[in-house]
């Protein structure tokens, strides 16, 4: 069974997860989504805001969690997530997402820079009302 699993860690600022073995993942990469599987080659990727899904080996079980940013590593049957925040679907409420969309809406935007880190905050908070929403 190891040929056909992966081990998954995921760390953020806050704490690490414990090692998952997962038979699937698709991550949300900084120009779209990359899809892992076991034998995949060695890679390193830029990682944008939203949805990372994988199946927990030993069943079809998918799991999802919402993520923000970092890097993601493959070498081996090893993948390692680094991530600014992850939240698990019980931790994002429509609550929580509509607040986070109403402060990136009400940001400023006179110049480029806060144009652009305003975009990023919208489209955060778009992955997380979607993740919200089950």
């Amino acid at each position: 069974m190891a040929d056909s699993t992966l081990t998954c860690s995921i760390v953020t600022p806050e704490a690490a997860q414990d090692d998952v073995q997962i038979t699937a993942a698709v991550l949300p990469a900084h120009d779209g989504e990359v899809g892992i599987l076991p034998g995949h080659a060695p890679m390193l990727c830029n990682l944008g805001a939203g949805i990372f899904r994988y199946k927990v080996a030993g069943g079809s079980e998918e799991k999802f969690l919402f993520i923000e940013g970092g890097v993601s590593h493959v070498k081996g049957a090893v993948l390692t997530v680094l991530t600014k925040e992850a939240k698990h679907r019980d931790e994002v409420t429509s609550e929580y997402a509509k607040g986070e969309f109403d402060k990136a809406f009400s940001l400023p935007k006179s110049t480029a820079e806060e144009v652009a880190s305003r975009n990023k905050a919208l489209t955060r908070a778009r992955s997380l009302q979607a993740f919200s929403q089950g």
